[in-house]
């Protein structure tokens, strides 16, 4: 069942959390709807009602943009060409088209909310076939000192495993998975969230220690990375290769905007 919350009880709790540099910010009111908050598991008329109902609140309320959910874990509340559904989803229903229809009609912005490295949370259901929390060539999971994978536990109360930001697979994922929405939705901007390393992950031991990881930090900067007294520069590499994922993202967009001939603003929640 999942939880209804009106947009008057997000203007409490989420008002302009938005940090997108423009010159105008004192005419940016953002606000923030979660997958848990707007309905894509039922009729396809009331779901689409209540989206126009979502929208016109916040116009109402006197907001500019939306930062509309489209990817929380490895999965799309859209039609994606990269990753499955997220479970539940009605068939035949496009949460982001509908909101994005939605937002423009009333004269909102929109923009998709990507939670960028969170991969899955088996407690509750396994992955379906296809999920990159299945990838093993390489793993997109971190794999610890002991070669261990990481425990699903990565996001302080929330039991998610976490991709590995070192690799230039996952790189190429994200890319492909932002380039999708980019191109294929009038979206008017791309959010990533969880777009930085997992609480208590600057720890040696929970560096990625998978034998690619290693290589690409060996060559990078001929330290090995089994090596506890190359901490500070193992870290730094991690640090700037999140830092490299973000740009690459931003290159993507840049060029989307192009091919699309429309702006779109990229926002990043860096912060933990």
């Amino acid at each position: 069942m999942q939880q209804k919350i009106s947009l008057v009880v997000f203007v409490l709790v989420a008002a302009c959390l938005a940090n997108c540099a423009r010159a105008d910010f004192g005419d940016y009111r953002s606000i923030f709807v979660d997958r848990f908050d707007f309905p894509y598991t039922g009729s396809i008329p009331s779901m689409t009602t209540e989206i126009n109902q979502m929208m016109q609140d916040a116009a109402d309320e006197g907001f500019s943009e939306v930062i509309w959910q489209v990817r929380g874990r490895g999965d799309a509340l859209y039609n994606s060409n990269f990753e499955p559904d997220v479970n539940g989803l009605t068939p035949g229903f496009d949460p982001l088209q509908t909101a994005i229809d939605a937002a423009h009609s009333r004269g909102l912005k929109i923009h998709a909310w990507f939670n960028s490295t969170p991969l899955w949370n088996t407690n509750a259901i396994n992955p379906p076939a296809g999920h990159i929390f299945n990838n093993t060539n390489p793993s997109f999971r971190i794999e610890d000192i002991n070669g261990n994978l990481e425990p699903q536990d990565g996001w302080d109360s929330l039991p998610y495993s976490s991709a590995n930001p070192i690799l230039p697979e996952f790189h190429t994922h994200l890319n492909n998975v932002v380039n999708d929405v980019a191109t294929n939705y009038d979206v008017d901007g791309i959010h990533l969230d969880y777009i930085r390393y997992i609480p208590g992950g600057y720890n040696f031991d929970r560096f990625p220690h998978d034998a690619d990881s290693h290589a690409l930090f060996n060559a990078a900067t001929g330290l090995d990375g089994s090596n506890p007294a190359n901490f500070a520069a193992y870290k730094a590499y991690i640090r700037d290769r999140i830092t490299d994922l973000v740009g690459s993202v931003k290159q993507t967009v840049d060029a989307a905007e192009i091919s699309e001939g429309r702006t779109m603003e990229v926002c990043a929640s860096v912060w933990r």
